[in-house]
């Protein structure tokens, strides 16, 4: 009987690899024996040193030893504690694709969209082609984080996990970190020089805790030190976008870029333009972001969000407009919907920012049941976009315009705004 290629490779095995192709989420592939063997770290086209880490019945995963043929894409890597050249045990995740030119970076996020289009959105040969805008900002792609969740060892350095690890490697800089968070970090130690760029190997913190950065548009921006499992956040910050003001939990979620809600919200305004639709519903809504942008031009809004905390920012947020804020899980508020509020939704609009993991089935459905006209999703993950894709074609929708927007700069990830329409 003839061997299956999972037979023929073994953990812990040295490989040489020519990259024939990227895939998601930041890996790379190759074959060897007939295999497919993922890695992070390279592109297509080079040739790579690899050492096998586990093996699949349909392929294999590796870690990246040594570029044997690199690429002309390749860069120095901008995170120095991410280096090809360093153990991949201490190499740490967050800038997988900081080894790679911008414009490489994003033909490379367009090529994944491109394919979870084709593969699982079932659109082959018409799945749409998109290139992957960059958006305003520092042109080398640098200090564009506005939130950060550090890690501190066990000596009290500052660090980040090691890729798909809880090994924290101390670091020396934080390159995607805004200025400004990093200035408030150095003023944790006032003997640490304000000027020039801080060296944060040189601070010592309490061991084996975590530190939580934040932009307050309020007030000094926060840093939070402590125990992870019992530090509160204290109160809210102030950010700013779309002309309005908002409040954020130091450890809720809001859009990581500093660029970031200024565009996305663009992007919700021109799917959604006044008058057309005289209702709309802001789903997974936040701290009320879209809702505040879409209650503009729209009568009647409701935004819904399952986590308590930003849902009750999120009435703070839109107390002087209009909008309904319902906290609770999207499915369960939309179960809810009585033949009434399906009447006024006829016709009218959603915006969907869901998380990783997409809206589902089961979400979609709901929505094309209240035959709403037009859905504006804006996703983070390409297969989950793609997968609820599949799902609203087969509901009676059509897809309009799909933009790709490069808002995590040397990593894997980018945003999509896509628009169905019935």
């Amino acid at each position: 009987m003839r061997a299956h290629p999972s037979d023929l490779v073994h953990a812990g095995e040295l490989v040489d690899l020519d990259i024939t192709g990227v895939a998601h989420p930041g890996r790379f592939v190759g074959r060897t024996d007939g295999l497919a063997v993922f890695v992070a770290g390279t592109d297509i086209g080079e040739r790579v040193r690899v050492r096998i880490t586990a093996v699949k019945r349909r392929y294999a995963e590796a870690e990246l030893i040594e570029v044997l043929d690199a690429s002309p894409n390749r860069v120095r890597q901008i995170w120095p504690e991410a280096e090809v050249t360093r153990d991949p045990g201490v190499r740490v995740g967050g800038a997988d694709y900081g080894h790679l030119t911008l414009q490489r970076q994003r033909e490379l996020k367009a090529i994944v969209l491109r394919e979870s289009f084709e593969r699982v959105g079932d659109l082959g040969e018409h799945a749409p082609v998109v290139p992957v805008q960059a958006i305003p900002g520092r042109p080398d792609g640098l200090h564009w984080r506005t939130r950060e969740l550090l890690q501190v060892d066990a000596e009290g350095r500052i660090g980040a996990f090691a890729a798909h690890s809880h090994t924290v490697v101390p670091v020396s800089g934080l390159p995607l970190v805004a200025e400004d968070l990093v200035e408030a970090l150095g003023a944790l130690e006032a003997e640490i020089p304000a000027a020039g760029p801080l060296d944060v190997s040189r601070l010592r913190l309490t061991p084996s805790t975590q530190v939580r950065l934040a932009r307050d548009e309020g007030g000094p921006n926060r840093v939070v030190v402590g125990d992870p499992r019992s530090t509160p956040a204290g109160r809210p910050v102030t950010r700013t976008a779309a002309g309005h003001r908002f409040e954020v939990a130091v450890d809720g979620f809001w859009q990581v870029h500093e660029r970031a809600p200024e565009v996305l919200s663009a992007a919700v305004r021109a799917a959604v333009p006044a008058g057309r639709f005289r209702s709309a519903l802001d789903l997974y809504g936040g701290v009320g972001l879209f809702a505040a942008v879409l209650a503009e031009s729209i009568q009647r809004v409701e935004t819904v969000e399952a986590d308590r905390t930003a849902s009750g920012l999120a009435r703070r947020n839109l107390r002087d407009t209009e909008v309904r804020v319902s906290q609770g899980r999207v499915d369960r508020v939309l179960a809810q919907y009585s033949e009434q509020r399906a009447r006024w939704a006829t016709g009218g609009a959603a915006v969907l920012d869901p998380p990783r993991s997409g809206a589902g089935r089961g979400v979609l459905r709901q929505l094309a049941e209240l035959r709403l006209g037009r859905i504006v999703y804006v996703a983070c993950d390409p297969v989950a976009l793609a997968r609820d894709t599949r799902t609203l074609l087969g509901l009676g929708y059509e897809m309009g315009e799909v933009r790709a927007l490069d808002l995590f700069p040397h990593s894997h990830h980018f945003e999509v705004v896509a628009i169905f329409d019935r």
